[in-house]
């Protein structure tokens, strides 16, 4: 375990503590959530470190196992389908073609999706060997097996890095984004999606809310916290916006709280089925009016 100060200004003082445990994987353990006092960003201290890490991450760890797109068709592929097309549009919304490379990729899906688009070359970045190994098997990625802080590629070699859940995960989020930024041609973009710590979803579900997922998430932003890492890298034309990723976070949440309130697993069962995704859309809207679960951001690397 390592001690770690806010991930945004490196400021040592919060001002206020959540104990939080693996709800998700089940792996043991409780951890302190702190929230800056200065950024309001919410980080882990202390922290499992970058080699104590991998035991959080066990076989059945939901993005190393989730079935191939190319396999028999059903309704949560095809709602998967829908929600990495919206991916692929946000990308498309800032260039129409180039070199792309996924950090985080996971088993490939998004890659693989946005390969699919004329006029793009796509690259993965991924650290679990097995996940690693299945996009490349599924579905042809060329994917680098590694941490990202321990990549090598060339300046300027890329024109869109995106970061799909993914910044949350990162033990040192500042270097990581300044080698993005080597790594970006001028005028080229990263593009990421991370859970909001200002949510209404944060504040109702506290130490339950999924967007926590201790120890795995060791730092989780807000949009003003999020622009400030962004910016102070030196990318400009920071924006953010809600995009997808709610009505999961509010499910798995509901999901825990039920552990200790038997009552709610009646709801949760209701929201895991097709009907109650579509019953529980107002509710999704109205809770992300006040504050999303998750924010979508995009900044650009100067023109020289």
């Amino acid at each position: 375990m390592e001690t770690a100060r806010c991930p945004v200004c490196d400021s040592n003082i919060p001002d206020r503590m959540l104990i939080v445990s693996d709800r998700l994987c089940g792996v043991g353990g409780t951890f302190r959530l702190w929230r800056c006092s200065v950024c309001r960003t919410h980080y882990l201290s202390p922290r499992p470190n970058r080699e104590e890490i991998l035991q959080y991450y066990p076989d059945g760890y939901e993005a190393y196992t989730r079935q191939s797109l190319t396999e028999l068709r059903n309704l949560r592929t095809l709602l998967a389908e829908y929600g990495l097309e919206r991916r692929c549009r946000s990308v498309l919304s800032l260039r129409k073609r180039g070199v792309l490379l996924d950090v985080g990729c996971a088993m490939g899906e998004f890659a693989y999706v946005m390969a699919r688009k004329h006029g793009w070359a796509v690259a993965g970045v991924e650290l679990d060997p097995y996940a690693a190994e299945q996009a490349q098997e599924r579905y042809g990625i060329d994917v680098i097996n590694s941490a990202v802080e321990d990549v090598s590629l060339p300046e300027e070699s890329v024109d869109v890095v995106t970061m799909w859940d993914t910044l949350e995960h990162l033990h040192y989020p500042d270097v990581v984004l300044d080698r993005v930024f080597s790594w970006l041609r001028p005028g080229g973009w990263i593009l990421l999606r991370t859970p909001n710590a200002n949510s209404i979803q944060a504040r109702l579900f506290r130490e339950c809310w999924a967007g926590y997922d201790a120890p795995r998430h060791l730092g989780v932003y807000n949009d003003k916290a999020l622009a400030r890492l962004i910016s102070d890298r030196g990318f400009v034309r920071f924006r953010s916006w809600p995009m997808s990723g709610s009505y999961g976070t509010l499910v798995i949440s509901v999901g825990f709280c039920a552990r200790a309130r038997p009552w709610l697993a009646g709801i949760h069962r209701f929201l895991s089925s097709p009907v109650g995704q579509v019953v529980s859309m107002p509710l999704v809207w109205i809770l992300d009016r006040g504050g999303p679960a998750s924010l979508t951001a995009a900044a650009m690397k100067p023109v020289d």
